[in-house]
């Protein structure tokens, strides 16, 4: 995913590229859903990954059939 990870270590931390919110994170992970034609899936969220989930179960219930949320980050 953008933002995540190594996907950005040859830019500037501060680089908007590398700063996205949750939402954008949670849309590119249905779009990655929507590509692969995966109809809806279990989601585990680990610290932000939960926020993540929760915003997928929000925007797109349909999409998950359950979330298992492990140690939700607070903001």
């Amino acid at each position: 995913l953008r933002g995540h990870g190594f996907a950005c270590r040859h830019l500037a931390v501060d680089d908007p590229k590398c700063k996205l919110s949750i939402p954008e994170i949670a849309s590119q992970m249905v779009s990655l859903m929507d590509h692969l034609g995966v109809k809806s899936t279990a989601f585990l969220g680990q610290h932000t990954g939960s926020f993540i989930a929760i915003e997928i179960a929000a925007s797109h219930p349909e999409r998950v059939d359950y979330a298992l949320l492990c140690s939700p980050a607070q903001f």
